[in-house]
């Protein structure tokens, strides 16, 4: 979906609104993992959320320099794979939040993994 909103809005407005990650993430984070954050992390979370609402605002009301008419479902799409993404987050936390694992190792399996698969999957492309 963030792909596909990336051909709908400017590539500033892209790369903006995917900040939005780190507050979707840590309001899951709250409601599904029920952990707590503190004072400091609310605090970078409004301002990112401030952020957010001016960046949007200015590409809904049409101030934006893009001239992109898709603007508005740009938008929408850039929210809704953006709450995907962030539920993947939560969802591998809770997942693997019970194992001691080292990160190095799970980085390089994912790697591994991630390039056995475009190995396959490239010529059938």
């Amino acid at each position: 979906m963030n792909n596909i909103a990336l051909t709908m809005v400017a590539g500033s407005v892209y790369q903006m609104m995917r900040g939005m990650k780190i507050a979707v993430t840590a309001f899951m984070t709250v409601f599904i993992l029920k952990r707590k954050l503190y004072r400091h992390h609310w605090t970078s979370v409004v301002v990112i959320f401030i952020g957010l609402v001016l960046v949007g605002v200015a590409v809904l009301t049409g101030t934006s320099t893009s001239g992109i008419k898709s603007e508005p479902l740009g938008i929408i799409l850039l929210i809704s794979g953006t709450v995907f993404t962030s539920g993947m987050f939560i969802v591998e936390e809770k997942l693997l939040g019970q194992y001691t694992l080292d990160p190095l190792m799970v980085v390089g399996w994912e790697g591994f993994w991630g390039l056995i698969m475009w190995i396959i999957l490239l010529p059938i492309f």
